[in-house]
C-alpha cells in the first residue's frame, strides 16, 4: 500500500517538475523573441569575453550566443554568466549531449544546434533546458513538432533562401517560428524584422571577428545600436491636436519626445504630418502616433529605457501601446501612441 502511495507521489513530483521545466523554457524563448536579436560570437581570446559582453549589455542587448567552435567557448560562457547574471547566455554549435552538459554546467541558459539531433533534444528537454535545433526542411520541422518544439534555427539562412525560404516553410507550418542565422548583415536585416514567422534574428554582423580581435568595442556598440534601431523601425506617422500650436512648437515638442524615447527613427523626424483634428475634444490630450515593426519588442526596449506603458490595446486589429508624456513648462501632456505597422 505504502509503495503504491510513494509511486503516486513520485509521479506527481515528476509531473510538477516537467511543468516547471516547460514554463522555464517558455520564458527563455519568449524573452529571446522580445529581444529580437541574437549576436553570435566566436571567442578566440578569452581575455575579451567580459568586455564584449559588457558592450552588449550597456547597449541594451542582454543576450549572446557563444559558439563552441573554439577551446575558449565554455570558459567564455562561464565568465560572462558569472558577471552578468541577468544576461541570457546561449551555447551555439552544440553537436552532442556532452557539449550540452558542459555548456549548462558553465551557465548556459539555452542550447543552439546547427542541425536536428534527437539525442541532444531529448536530453535538453529532460533537463528543462531550452533548445533551438536547426531545421530547414519539412521533414525536420515535423520531427521538431513531435517534441513540441516551435522555435527553430534556420541555418545557413542565405543558402536556404533567406527570408523567402522561411516564409515558404511557414505557410504549411503556421505554428512555428524561425531564428535565421548565416548570411544576415546590417544591409539585409531589414528584410526580416517585420515578419510574423521570424522569432528573432541571429548572426555575427553585430560583433565582427575583426573588430573583436582589435578590441574595437565602441564600433561594436554602434553596430548593436544600429541593429536595434532597424529592429524596432520607429517612424512617426502623425501628430494630432485640437490646439492651434505653431508647427515650430510642435516640432520642438516632438523632438523632446524622441529624445526621451532614446532610439533613432527611420526617417526625418520632421517628415510627419500634423493634423489639427477638430474631432479631438478640447480637454483631450494631443496625440503623437509612432509606428513600430513589433509592439512587444517595442515595449521591451521602452521599459529598459524606463518608459512604462500606461495602456496596451488593439484597435481595428492593430496592436497599440500608449503613455503620457509631460513637458516641462507646459500645462498639457501628450499621449504617445506606438502602433504596430
Amino acid at each position: 500500500m505504502w509503495l503504491t502511495s510513494l509511486s503516486v507521489l513520485a509521479n506527481l513530483v515528476n509531473q510538477q517538475r516537467r511543468k516547471n521545466n516547460r514554463t522555464y523554457m517558455t520564458t527563455i524563448m519568449d524573452t529571446i523573441g522580445k529581444i529580437g536579436l541574437v549576436p553570435v560570437v566566436m571567442i578566440e581570446d578569452i581575455s575579451i569575453a567580459e568586455d564584449l559582453a559588457d558592450t552588449l549589455y550597456q547597449n541594451d542587448l542582454e543576450i549572446v550566443e557563444i559558439t563552441l567552435r573554439t577551446e575558449h567557448g565554455l570558459d567564455a560562457i562561464k565568465k560572462i554568466k558569472s558577471r552578468f547574471v541577468d544576461m541570457l547566455v546561449g551555447a551555439g554549435t552544440v553537436l552532442s549531449v556532452d557539449h550540452a552538459k558542459h555548456a549548462v554546467t558553465n551557465g548556459a541558459d539555452f542550447i543552439v544546434a546547427p542541425g536536428f539531433n534527437p539525442e541532444l533534444i531529448e536530453w535538453c528537454l529532460s533537463e528543462g533546458i531550452a533548445v533551438i535545433p536547426g531545421c530547414v526542411t519539412p521533414t525536420e520541422i515535423e520531427h521538431a513538432l513531435k517534441y513540441d518544439l516551435h522555435i527553430l534555427k534556420y541555418f545557413p539562412a542565405k543558402l536556404y533562401g533567406g527570408v523567402e525560404g522561411c516564409k515558404a516553410l511557414s505557410e504549411p507550418y503556421r505554428n512555428i517560428k524561425f531564428i535565421p542565422t548565416g548570411g544576415i548583415n546590417a544591409s539585409n536585416l531589414i528584410d526580416y524584422v517585420d515578419k510574423s514567422f521570424i522569432h528573432a534574428i541571429g548572426g555575427s554582423w553585430m560583433c565582427p571577428k575583426a573588430q573583436i580581435a582589435l578590441g574595437n568595442f565602441e564600433d561594436i556598440g554602434t553596430l548593436v545600436r544600429d541593429s536595434i534601431n532597424t529592429l524596432l523601425g520607429y517612424r512617426i506617422e502623425r501628430y494630432e491636436s485640437s490646439t492651434n500650436k505653431m508647427d515650430a512648437e510642435i516640432e520642438d515638442l516632438v523632438g523632446k519626445i524622441i529624445e526621451e524615447i532614446g532610439f533613432q527613427f527611420s526617417d526625418n523626424p520632421s517628415g510627419y504630418s500634423i493634423k489639427r483634428n477638430r474631432s479631438i475634444a478640447a480637454n483631450e490630450q494631443s496625440r503623437l502616433l509612432i509606428q513600430t515593426n513589433n509592439i512587444e519588442r517595442s515595449r521591451y526596449y521602452l521599459n529598459k529605457k524606463g518608459l512604462n506603458i500606461d495602456k496596451s490595446y488593439s484597435q481595428d486589429g492593430v496592436f497599440m501601446d500608449s503613455y503620457s508624456f509631460s513637458v516641462d513648462g507646459l500645462s498639457e501632456s501628450i499621449n504617445v501612441v506606438f502602433k504596430e505597422k
